[in-house]
């Protein structure tokens, strides 16, 4: 659960903070990174037990 809320600011941060106003691919590359990564926090559980998860998710990155 702290984890969650971590990784929550942690991205938070990223997103605001991350780029310029003048660099608009930079900030569309953030946001897909945060979906990403927002998708592996809700299904963490479910990725770490299921090897056909685990390289869906390695092959993503």
């Amino acid at each position: 659960m702290i984890l969650n809320l971590f990784l929550g600011d942690l991205l938070s941060y990223f997103i605001e903070n991350g780029s310029s106003r003048d660099d608009i691919d930079r900030a569309a590359e953030l946001i897909d990174l945060v979906r990403v990564l927002t998708r592996w926090l809700f299904k963490w559980d479910t990725i770490w037990s299921d090897a056909t998860e685990k390289l869906s998710a390695a092959q993503q990155t």
